[in-house]
């Protein structure tokens, strides 16, 4: 029987990264779920956290959010929570403390837009201001161009 090591495990929660980028959820499902299983075959408990977070915001954004409130429930400081939280409940208050959590160069841009998204009605001056936003940080990220477009699509169809 191989030995697993915890660099597998890494490697797959990559590959995964790697087609969210794309915005290939469906692809990027594959790699995360077998990641969790290494990690919970190696008892690596913050690994596993981690990777169940990625799966559970992989979730929240192609809208399968049944399937990632569960994986939000336990609290985690890094932000992925109020995150995936804010895009499942549309919640103003979770996508807020998501913004300031300032968890990752990609993570910090996504909770922008989505908080963009949902005040655009209500303040679209601040909307409008978080989705530049969360352009500037795509930006920044040159694997996020698919997120990039997608807040540009949005920019420009908003009168």
């Amino acid at each position: 029987m191989p030995v697993l090591h915890p660099n597998v495990a890494s490697t797959l929660s990559w590959f995964g990264e790697l087609e969210i980028l794309r915005h290939d959820f469906t692809a990027a499902e594959a790699p995360l779920r077998r990641a969790i299983s290494v990690y919970e075959t190696l008892g690596d408990a913050t690994q596993l956290r981690k990777a169940q977070l990625q799966l559970g915001l992989l979730y929240a954004r192609s809208g399968r959010c049944k399937d990632a409130l569960p994986l939000f429930a336990k609290p985690d400081p890094s932000g992925l929570v109020d995150l995936g939280e804010g895009i499942c409940k549309h919640s103003v208050a979770s996508l807020e403390r998501a913004t300031q959590a300032r968890a990752t160069l990609l993570e910090q841009p996504l909770a922008e837009f989505a908080l963009a998204q949902l005040l655009v009605h209500a303040d679209k001056r601040r909307a409008m201001a978080l989705a530049e936003a969360a352009r500037e940080g795509f930006a920044r990220y040159a694997g996020a161009v698919a997120d990039r477009a997608a807040v540009e699509a949005w920019l420009a169809s908003i009168p």
